[in-house]
């Protein structure tokens, strides 16, 4: 599928953001233009959740990419929740009803680590969980998305590790999931490039991070243009594809490392990130 050229949608995810307040965060927005964001459910819990709604109509700030608290369906050691997977699902739902008040692009999830399940137990679980999150998504007219993750990440966080196992999870749920796309994770999977071109109306947002060689530990991204990860050829096949929605800058950069970005002001790299995402997608070409 082809498409015509168009501006791309530029947005922060709330993920990124650390040791700072809901409206804190909204403002740091607000200040840099930045329009779209992606609200974390952990954060608006401690905050006046109506309040901070009508704040963002305000500031004429959209929800974009939006992460429940329990993002996973089976357990994992880096996402809060249940440990029981029945109760997750719950957890789920109930975020996504939360969500849903923002009227968010897309709430995304992933499946969480298949620790001492079998691998068709764990596919089952999944699913099922997915089905009836699906269930509820539709009932509160939100679109529902899941997030591939690097094989380095499956022991611990997510065992659909590329384009074609999420194109697998989401037939095997019976349909009504996109995908969240993470380019920090999907970069150098297998045919990414063809895949993204050939789903990429699929696509209900684009989470945006470079790649550092060697990877240090599973916060330690970059911001773009910075790393190895071939953005512009990815920016190019998602236009082509038919993706036309938000970018979510979103960058973990651990303050173990001495030159962690977290140790910068946040105002002054969200702006370097926004600067050298334009960049890279003026840079955009075909590979």
């Amino acid at each position: 599928m082809s498409t015509q050229p168009t501006e791309p949608l530029f947005s922060l995810c709330q993920l990124t953001l650390r040791n700072s307040s809901f409206e804190e965060d909204l403002q740091l927005c607000a200040d840099l233009g930045i329009k779209g964001f992606g609200v974390e459910e952990a954060k608006l819990l401690e905050t006046d959740e109506a309040g901070m709604q009508a704040r963002m109509q305000q500031l004429g700030i959209s929800a974009t990419l939006c992460c429940p608290r329990t993002t996973s369906i089976l357990p994992s050691v880096h996402v809060k929740g249940a440990s029981d997977p029945d109760r997750r699902v719950e957890e789920l739902c109930e975020g996504i009803r939360r969500l849903a008040k923002f009227d968010p692009v897309s709430v995304f999830m992933i499946t969480g680590a298949q620790g001492e399940y079998d691998d068709a137990t764990a596919w089952r679980i999944v699913v099922d969980g997915m089905r009836e999150a699906v269930k509820v998504a539709r009932e509160v007219n939100v679109t529902l998305s899941v997030e591939p993750m690097r094989a380095e990440y499956r022991a611990e966080w997510c065992f659909i590790n590329s384009i074609a196992d999420c194109l697998r999870l989401i037939e095997a749920v019976g349909g009504g999931l996109k995908i969240t796309y993470d380019t920090y994770h999907l970069w150098d999977s297998k045919d990414v490039l063809p895949l993204t071109q050939e789903y990429g109306s699929l696509v209900a947002g684009v989470q945006v991070a470079d790649f550092r060689q060697p990877m240090r530990g599973f916060q330690d991204r970059k911001l773009p243009g910075d790393g190895v990860a071939n953005l512009p050829e990815i920016w190019f096949a998602l236009e082509q594809g038919g993706f036309a929605g938000w970018y979510d800058l979103e960058v973990f950069s651990s303050l173990e490392f001495p030159d962690s970005i977290w140790k910068r002001p946040a105002r002054e790299w969200v702006a370097e990130g926004e600067t050298k995402f334009w960049r890279t997608w003026n840079e955009r070409a075909e590979p």
